[in-house]
């Protein structure tokens, strides 16, 4: 009788890796998956070492008369493409494609020319969020909710469908660095995902909750309430720190629009009035490695005005006015970008001077704007005082700006100076002066 020969060393060392990597693919997406560990490092080197290609500024959106979707350059200042469609949702530009809602399904486009690439059946599910750089694209569709719950994660490497997952479970929008996918779920949980849609990491925090997933400059950011960094320190489960800022406001805004969206609540109708209130901030690491807004700001947008405050929200830096609807907005190096529903395409400083303007060249009902950057001409306008701009925000007489208006007298508190006293005495002793903007008026004056 032969007798048995042992396994080579490196028979064992190969058998024991293809064991280890089946049951990562196995375990992808279930409760047995680790949390945190040196998977974390390994997925952010992977992610972090391949050339980052930061995506071209565009918008995208909806347009009536016909509904249809459109693009639009910043860089060439012109428009992509306007294509005839029944879009139900708001058009996401993930990489070199847009992700449109599109009633019972969703079409995934080319950014370019706007023509139809893949249409998927939502199945009762929502678009939740997408993004991409240039070579994978990440959608996640969701019923949302926390009962039931079902999810489908979708991996594009460049206009091939690469992964596909109908998972069990909330997951929020997901973020795209490097060729990775970092995917929001169970509203604790950051995963690392390849293209195939395989964990490779999962990172979870107890502070915030994990809805929205983002990048910008080579660095990802998740959260709802306020925003963690995706590093090393969540290998140890993030506990708050240096790499999370938490939105802390002294007071209430008008309209109480979220920093981040909550992943589990239904987007608004593209027709509801929520999509003309909004904030809109960048994040910004101090070197220390503490985190802080970009240029010190939280951006408020509601109807036709723009309010650029210090993070705590009590006191504003300008005050902008609009001509149309504020349809679209984005914080960007060095101050603000505004669309509006005429069309009217505005760059603001730091200091709330326009800087650049243009026209998209038909009226979106509805508009996202992807950049980090743009190029800003000269400032030409006048700078107000601030207890002007704040003053002429109060009196601006259009109705459905009262909840703004009384938010302008509030913030003419803090301004140390006798205009903005005389300001809040007028608005306070003034019959003609709305009943909610002038008792904040008053109320503010007593203190």
């Amino acid at each position: 009788m032969k007798r048995a020969t042992r396994p080579s060393r490196f028979l064992r060392v190969v058998t024991l890796a293809l064991t280890m990597s089946g049951c990562a693919g196995s375990l992808s997406f279930s409760s047995s998956f680790p949390n945190g560990g040196d998977r974390v490092s390994q997925a952010l080197a992977r992610a972090k070492s391949a050339q980052v290609v930061v995506p071209a500024p565009v918008i995208v959106g909806v347009a009536d008369g016909p509904r249809s979707v459109f693009a639009y350059d910043l860089l060439a200042q012109r428009l992509l493409f306007r294509a005839p469609a029944q879009v139900s949702g708001m058009p996401i530009a993930a990489g070199e494609l847009v992700v449109v809602p599109e009633g019972t399904s969703i079409t995934i486009r080319r950014l370019r020319d706007g023509s139809v690439l893949h249409t998927l059946p939502l199945d009762g599910m929502q678009l939740i969020g997408a993004e991409g750089d240039a070579t994978t694209s990440a959608v996640v569709l969701s019923t949302g909710g926390t009962m039931n719950v079902r999810s489908r994660l979708i991996i594009l490497q460049g206009e091939r469908i690469a992964g596909d997952r109908k998972l069990t479970r909330g997951v929020g929008g997901p973020a795209v660095l490097g060729g990775l996918a970092f995917v929001p779920h169970q509203r604790v949980h950051v995963s690392v995902v390849d293209p195939h849609g395989e964990e490779l990491a999962r990172a979870r925090i107890q502070e915030d909750v994990a809805s929205q997933a983002f990048s910008r400059a080579g660095e990802v950011y998740f959260g709802q309430r306020g925003f963690y960094r995706f590093d090393r320190e969540l290998e140890q489960t993030a506990k708050g720190g240096p790499h999370y800022w938490k939105l802390a406001l002294e007071t209430k805004l008008p309209g109480a629009p979220p920093l981040l969206v909550d992943s589990s609540v239904p987007a608004p109708p593209l027709e509801s009035a929520l999509h003309r209130v909004a904030l809109s901030f960048a994040p910004h690491a101090n070197p220390d490695g503490s985190l802080a807004l970009l240029d010190d700001a939280l951006y408020l947008a509601f109807y036709r005005q723009l309010y650029a405050l210090a993070p705590d929200g009590r006191t504003a830096r300008w005050v902008h006015e609009t001509a149309s609807d504020v349809v679209g907005v984005r914080a960007v190096d060095g101050g603000l970008l505004v669309v509006e529903s005429s069309g009217a395409l505005t760059a603001l400083d730091t200091q709330g001077r326009p800087v650049l303007s243009g026209n998209l060249g038909l009226a979106p009902i509805a508009a996202r704007v992807r950049a980090e950057r743009v190029v800003f001409g000269e400032a030409t306008a006048e700078l107000l005082p601030i207890a002007t701009q704040l003053e002429r925000a109060a009196r601006n007489p259009d109705t459905r700006l009262v909840p703004a208006r009384a938010f302008a007298a509030q913030l003419l508190g803090p301004v140390e100076d006798d205009q903005a006293a005389q300001a809040l005495i007028g608005l306070c002793g003034e019959e003609a002066t709305p009943t909610r903007v002038r008792e904040e008026a008053c109320e503010t004056l007593a203190q």
